[in-house]
């Protein structure tokens, strides 16, 4: 989340304090709501400013909502899709949906069986 107001203090700009709470339904199963407080992180990554919420499989979003501490505006979002990276800014009508690619750590390829699939080196030079 970006809080997006310029001069703002570091805290502001990146939304600290902020605290979003999302409303998912399952299938057949009553609502349900998820919190997250946007902390100013810690140490090795170990609370990331950006926020990673679970949903599960069959839940869909009924309902986002952000709470900005510094200007204590609320901005409540529906028919936001899940499995997706968004962007929220202070303000902001509508969330913006970021593009990012996943990637593989490691660099080599797997073979079947888990070990790691490594071409020899070319003796041929």
């Amino acid at each position: 989340m970006d809080h997006g107001a310029p001069g703002g203090s570091e805290e502001q700009s990146l939304a600290i304090g902020a605290r979003i709470k999302v409303t998912v339904q399952d299938d057949g199963q009553a609502p349900r709501s998820i919190y997250r407080t946007v902390t100013s992180g810690g140490s090795f990554g170990a609370s990331p400013l950006q926020q990673h919420i679970g949903l599960g499989k069959s839940a869909r979003i009924t309902e986002l909502e952000v709470r900005w501490p510094t200007s204590r505006t609320r901005q409540k979002f529906t028919d936001v899709k899940k499995d997706q990276f968004i962007e929220i800014k202070e303000f902001a009508k509508d969330v913006v949906v970021l593009e990012k690619h996943s990637f593989r750590l490691g660099g080599a390829q797997r073979e079947a069986g888990g070990r790691p699939s490594v071409a020899p080196p070319d003796t041929s030079k």
